[in-house]
């Protein structure tokens, strides 16, 4: 990727960019680039990684936010608790739900670049869905 943001013309730190995409690694199958376009190209980048899997089942989500904390952006314990605690599911009975539900949780990581500086941002996300067990 770094050499398609050299040939668009990106003007955002390419250093930066491949640090977070050292920091993403290999083992994940969709990354969706953001960049923020207009008359220019701006140096912005946004860079976030999707998978279906949880970090018990998907040791990249461990490797991801080891190389963020070292890099500094992310604090080491709120990534552990995302984590150890977030990635699940549990089913609930809800007051006026005709069946119990069946709720999920996952999570997918954003990485954004902004000149030499590399963030993070986790979106958490919950899935509901009936079920009949």
């Amino acid at each position: 990727m770094p050499a398609w943001l050299r040939r668009i013309g990106w003007p955002g730190d390419l250093a930066t960019a491949e640090r977070a995409l050292a920091a993403i690694g290999d083992e994940f199958r969709q990354v969706g680039v953001q960049i923020a376009t207009g008359e220019a190209l701006r140096p912005v980048l946004g860079l976030e990684a999707y998978v279906a899997r949880g970090p018990a089942d998907f040791s990249a989500w461990q490797q991801t936010f080891t190389a963020l904390a070292a890099d500094g952006a992310c604090d080491p314990a709120k990534a552990q608790a995302l984590l150890g605690d977030w990635w699940g599911h549990t089913t609930v009975s809800l007051p006026g739900a005709p069946w119990r539900v069946a709720v999920h949780r996952q999570f997918y990581v954003k990485l954004t670049i902004d000149g030499d500086r590399l963030g993070a941002k986790a979106y958490l996300a919950i899935f509901p869905r009936y079920t009949l067990l």
